[in-house]
């Protein structure tokens, strides 16, 4: 499963990827911001993570902290 904000899908075809190529392929369907911070299972990964079976990955836009 994949999720950012109120977009969401489940995939079956996405064990064995990495998160930079999941990132990229659905940079526009989902509104993935650059900057977006990848979570697999709820645990920060880099875009090197390569997808398990049963990984629900999540990319999150920090907000911004008042000074």
């Amino acid at each position: 499963k994949v999720v950012h904000g109120s977009a969401d899908g489940t995939f079956d075809n996405l064990v064995g990827v990495k998160v930079s190529v999941v990132k990229a392929s659905l940079v526009h369907a989902f509104n993935i911001p650059g900057e977006a911070q990848a979570f697999v299972n709820g645990e920060t990964v880099n875009g090197d993570y390569v997808l398990q079976a049963n990984d629900t990955l999540e990319f999150v836009k920090q907000a911004g902290v008042k000074g």
